[in-house]
């Protein structure tokens, strides 16, 4: 029997375990009712496909996830489940829509969500499947989002939300830069001896806060109400 480098062979004799090989090389066992199952040793990558959860706020999210594991145990794996790679596929579904239940998709107030604890779900997703394949001797190096978005149904919805609140954000950084500069204008104005009544201010205020938190740029106009006005003769 050859053991080739990075496998393993699990042996039964008559249904009894015998031996697991784990060193490369030529063995002589007696075949007399054996049966040998061969394991990989090396690091095995899975894509697991595009899963539909929903979030902790019921959203319709898709999402989905690679695994690199390699098997520390070959006993375990070869006796102990009936197909490795679909065991760990099906728990790995299993850990992505219980961790996605956990958190919103997104957030308003800085609190964690799946777009940024990205690094927390990836060590909360390797420790909760580590403890489902404890029995198949197999070890989680890696278990990382790929895939991360709303379903097709809600998606244009939640698009729209996000552009309005962009926009709402945008604003608001406007309207604060135009107050900042206007009240800076009118003190430095002021220390330079330019005094100004209630209404010049208020119009003064009102005018800057035109310019510099309109969308469009403004026009000037001429107010002719204090103007002298000489009609052209005829």
């Amino acid at each position: 029997m050859t053991v080739y480098p990075k496998h393993a062979v699990v042996t039964t004799v008559f249904g009894r375990f015998l031996h697991a090989f784990t060193r490369p090389g030529l063995y002589f066992v007696n075949p007399c009712g054996r049966e040998a199952q061969v394991v990989s040793l090396k690091a095995t990558s899975v894509e697991l496909p595009a899963v539909k959860v929903a979030d902790r706020n019921g959203n319709p999210l898709v999402i989905s996830g690679v695994i690199d594991y390699r098997v520390v145990d070959p006993t375990r794996a070869a006796l102990d489940v009936l197909h490795l790679p679909n065991y760990v596929k099906v728990n790995a579904h299993a850990a992505l829509k219980r961790v996605a239940s956990l958190y919103p998709y997104e957030t308003r107030d800085g609190s964690p969500s799946l777009k940024t604890e990205v690094v927390q779900l990836n060590s909360v997703l390797r420790t909760l499947l580590q403890r489902k394949v404890e029995v198949c001797g197999v070890k989680i190096v890696t278990f990382e989002l790929s895939d991360l978005a709303y379903a097709a149904e809600v998606a244009p919805m939640m698009l729209v939300r996000q552009q309005a609140q962009a926009l709402i954000d945008a604003r608001s950084v406007i309207v604060q830069g135009a107050v900042s500069i206007t009240h800076g204008a009118l003190s430095e104005l002021e220390e330079r001896g330019h005094a100004f009544d209630g209404s010049q201010k208020a119009r003064l205020i009102s005018n800057m806060m035109t310019v510099l938190a309109g969308e469009s740029r403004p026009l000037p106009t001429l107010s002719l109400s204090d103007a002298e006005f000489h009609p052209a003769p005829t």
